[in-house]
Parts: structure tokens; C-alpha cells; sequence
């Protein structure tokens, strides 16, 4: 569940007894990051998020037909054959995704072996499931964080200075998903476009994402 990542960094940083923080995330991680600067926005003094605009994790979200297609990963973990796919044939499964995500260059074997480990956690196939079967109604979720829930849907307004970074090329979440949030933001924000980046600036535009973070925490992150 997307609440429940965002809780448990609210927690984590509580654990490691920090004062002001910034956050910055990816995909997964930017909803989390979207989430506890909203749980946790007195002491979050700056948020990136990375690939994902905000407002996007209700299950009764409009979605364009494209937008639908780029989603295709998700709607077939919603079926067996997915869930076998996920949990007998992980490594071929994920390095497809990863070769139509990549689309400044394509990550060798070993680059992609790095992350690959991973995925043979004992729980990643149990968590990679749910994730996106909750998402979309199509598992039940923890009753723990059914009010957290409620509480983000729909998402609400957010204090803290946030900037998305999104890559302009990016065949998963389309660029326009993360189009026309202004209203959203009741403190500092800014979208900027990576040109050249798929779903990844991080790694395919590195230096140039990498920049824009640190100049965003410059300004904010105090």
C-alpha cells in the first residue's frame, strides 16, 4: 500500500531521530516522499519526486487510452499468469520492463544485476503483487491504514516545497501525468522536464538530474 510506504518513512526518519529533513524518491519512492511531506511537513522542509506526478494513486483516477496501455505491467499482475510471471520468472519479467523504460541507452547485464538481487528477497514477489493489485481495488488492504487512506483520496493540498523532475521521454508515466498540479501546492513548486530520459533520469540523464535536486535542496532544504 502507497500509505503505508509513506508512513514507514515518516517512522524511519523518526527512528534515526531527524530534525528538518529533505526527501527524494523515485517512482514508488516519490509517492512515499509525496506522502509522509504531507503526514510530516513540519519537519520535511523540501520533497523531489522523481518520475511521478502527484495525485495519481486513486483507484478511480481518469486515465488516458495511452496512459492505460503504459500500464499494461500492472493490469496483468492482476491475473495468474502475471502473478506466475512475477513470482518463477522475475529476472526475464523485470528486464523487459526495463529495456522499454530505459530510453537514453539500455542498462547492460551488469548494471541490471545489481538491482536484479533484490527481487530474490523472499517477500518481493508477495510485495510487488499486492502493491499493485491494492492500487486498483484488486486486493484488500491493510486495515491498519484504512483512515490514511481516506486521508489521501482525494490527494490533498501540500505545504511542503516540492519539485518533480520528469523525464520527458518517460513510456511509463507519461509526461502528462504529471501535468496541471499547480493547484495542488500551497508552498513553493515546480514540474521540470528531463529532455533526453525515459522513466530513469537519475541513471540515463544523470548529472543534469542530479543538479536540479541539489539546487532545489539549496534553495529549501533548511
Amino acid at each position: 500500500q502507497l500509505v503505508a510506504l509513506g508512513q514507514d518513512l515518516v517512522d524511519f526518519a523518526s527512528a534515526l531521530g531527524l530534525g528538518r529533513h529533505a526527501l527524494v524518491g523515485h517512482d514508488w519512492g516519490s509517492r512515499a516522499a509525496y506522502i509522509a511531506s504531507s503526514l510530516n511537513e513540519a519537519r520535511v522542509a523540501a520533497c523531489v519526486a522523481v518520475s511521478t506526478g502527484y495525485g495519481t494513486n486513486s483507484p478511480g483516477q481518469t486515465l488516458s487510452y495511452r496512459q492505460t496501455q503504459n500500464y499494461w505491467y500492472h493490469w496483468l499482475m492482476a491475473t495468474p499468469r502475471g502473478e506466475k510471471l512475477v513470482r518463477e520468472d522475475r529476472r526475464a519479467f523485470t528486464r523487459h520492463i526495463w529495456n522499454e523504460w530505459f530510453v537514453a541507452y539500455k542498462p547492460d547485464a551488469v548494471e541490471f544485476e545489481r538491482t536484479a538481487v533484490s527481487f530474490d528477497n523472499p517477500d518481493w514477489a508477495d510485495i510487488t503483487l499486492h502493491s499493485y493489485r491494492a492500487r486498483w481495488g484488486h486486493a484488500s488492504g491493510d486495515p491498519r491504514y484504512a483512515a490514511l487512506e481516506a486521508r489521501f483520496d482525494p490527494a490533498p493540498k501540500q505545504r511542503v516545497a516540492t519539485l518533480t523532475l520528469h523525464g520527458a521521454q518517460d513510456p511509463v508515466n507519461s509526461p502528462q501525468m504529471s501535468e496541471g498540479k499547480e493547484s495542488y501546492f500551497t508552498g513553493p513548486y515546480e514540474r521540470r522536464l528531463i529532455d533526453g530520459a525515459g522513466h530513469f533520469p537519475q541513471r540515463e540523464c544523470a548529472p543534469e538530474t542530479a543538479t536540479q535536486i541539489v539546487q532545489w535542496l539549496q534553495r529549501y532544504d533548511h
